[in-house]
């Protein structure tokens, strides 16, 4: 795939949106910028825009998409992206985002290691957590003036800059609102944006891009360069593979790529099942779920729509189309952005009321398991996420109407198209997110600290401070075997109810 930059470094480039990643990507790339253009420019604040004009959007309007290129910096990128598409602007080929240059950057460029920060105020606290994991070598704060509280901060000393002796090893994170003074005051003393400095923001990112997918990895690759990527995480259940992967063969679109992702190890059988189907395999040696999901998106450039299914989901006809049709309508129709899109699934702290209101159930739930309640399935209400007993009544022991998951989601997929929108942390078994997101949301965190569990929070923490959406497909629908503490009782289950899971049609070529 030829990079974004050798694709444009020959072309009149147009900013879309002024502000940090913009200063930092003219600092990091040699572009040839025609001009910038904001909607907003009253709302954005400090901004570095040096002898280049600056107009509105509708400037634009005057352009044939062929004869530039559009770098969007906007902080609402949703937005600057439909403004290029009314216009006749497409993705890839006349504009990108900022943040795929930084991509590229991570893996074609290494940043020295920073050791002053200038700043020690609520920006450095905003971001204390990133500081101390990605940047342990800091050695000094400097500030704008004289230090007013003592000359050591975090047992490090503090300098104004004035009093500071540039040095050549210095790269200076600039950890303040005010970035456009003092990138001025750091240009004017010899410093270079990339070379030297650079805001702790594009610095979180670009050591964020290059740590979160840097694992040894061998891929039996046979994408089709398509723009939806499904990536199934498996290697561990293998007693459900008979029931859960011929259904996957059968009902994820064909123009679709797949991959099937092992962490920590390589299954053969898995790789065997892979050349078969003709689908990709990839396998590493660290197993971390969210390394792996990350590697897995990586390694699948063209992908623009990411779908992550856990192996213990049994899908059923049609649910993939109706989850790409809800994220479509909920992008055109309404006045939400979306976070990810979601199937209604049985065994899920959400999904398990949508679908128990939606067949009439709620008064046999709760005449054996209590009051039903949304939940996140660890502060309340934790009977579906505990209780064996809740999982079998999920798959329709004691409630047929529950019993036959494919005869469900035909009836929901024939249902009057609905959504609704999820409030609390949500069980990622099965979701659907784009590419864009899974970039602004700096991937997927990867730390010794946690493994299980870091996607779902993360991705669920992205869309609640981002103001993003978590939407389920109510005419989708998909089986969750269970949860860790039912697990060994519904492998029983499993093996004693086949029937209720396997897949019942023809694997399509």
């Amino acid at each position: 795939m030829i990079s974004v930059y050798d694709r444009i470094k020959d072309k009149r480039v147009v900013m879309f949106g002024v502000g940090i990643i913009q200063a930092d990507l003219i600092g990091l790339f040699d572009l040839n910028i025609a001009y910038y253009v904001c909607d907003m420019i009253e709302t954005t604040g400090d901004v570095m825009l040096e002898d280049v004009p600056l107009y509105s959007s509708d400037h634009l309007h005057e352009e044939n998409p062929e004869d530039l290129f559009v770098i969007v910096c906007e902080n609402d990128e949703s937005y600057a992206g439909r403004v290029l598409e009314s216009m006749g602007f497409q993705e890839d080929q006349h504009y990108c985002f900022g943040e795929d240059l930084l991509f590229e950057y991570a893996y074609t460029h290494k940043l020295p290691a920073p050791n002053i920060i200038w700043g020690t105020g609520g920006t450095y606290w905003y971001h204390y957590e990133d500081i101390e994991s990605l940047m342990p070598q800091i050695q000094s704060f400097v500030l704008s003036d004289v230090p007013a509280a003592g000359d050591v901060f975090q047992g490090r000393p503090v300098v104004s800059f004035d009093q500071h002796e540039k040095k050549d090893q210095d790269f200076i994170l600039v950890c303040s609102i005010y970035y456009k003074e003092i990138g001025n005051s750091l240009r004017k003393s010899g410093y270079v944006i990339g070379k030297n400095c650079i805001n702790i923001r594009t610095y979180i990112k670009l050591a964020k891009y290059a740590r979160y997918t840097d694992a040894a990895y061998q891929i039996d690759d046979r994408s089709t360069s398509a723009k939806n990527l499904v990536v199934i995480l498996s290697g561990y259940k293998p007693l459900v593979w008979d029931a859960v992967f011929p259904r996957l063969k059968a009902y994820i679109p064909k123009d679709f790529d797949v991959v099937v992702m092992t962490s920590g190890k390589v299954c053969e059988d898995l790789r065997q099942m892979c050349r078969n189907y003709g689908w990709s395999y990839a396998s590493t040696e660290i197993n971390h779920v969210s390394l792996v999901l990350n590697l897995a998106i990586l390694l699948f450039p063209y992908a623009k729509r990411l779908w992550k299914i856990d192996e213990d989901i049994f899908v059923t006809r049609g649910c993939f189309e109706a989850m790409a049709k809800t994220y479509d309508y909920i992008e055109a129709n309404t006045r939400y952005e979306v976070g990810f899109v979601t199937p209604l699934l049985n065994v899920n702290g959400y999904g398990y009321v949508r679908l128990l209101e939606c067949t009439g159930s709620v008064d046999k739930w709760e005449s054996r398991f209590g009051e039903l309640r949304y939940t996140d399935c660890y502060t309340h209400h934790v009977a579906i996420h505990d209780s064996p007993d809740a999982a079998k009544f999920m798959w329709g022991e004691g409630n047929p109407v529950l019993g036959d998951i494919d005869q469900l989601g035909l009836e929901r997929a024939n249902a009057p198209f609905e959504y609704t929108i999820c409030p609390v942390r949500y069980s990622i078994g099965f979701i659907l997110f784009s590419r864009q997101n899974w970039k602004q949301m700096d991937m997927f965190p990867v730390s010794s600290k946690m493994n299980l569990g870091s996607d779902e929070e993360h991705i669920c923490k992205y869309c609640l401070m981002n103001a993003r959406v978590m939407v389920s497909a109510e005419n989708a629908v998909a089986g969750h075997l269970s949860y860790g503490p039912q697990h060994r009782a519904m492998e029983e289950y499993y093996k004693n109810n086949y029937a209720k899971f396997a897949f019942k049609g023809p694997v399509h070529e």
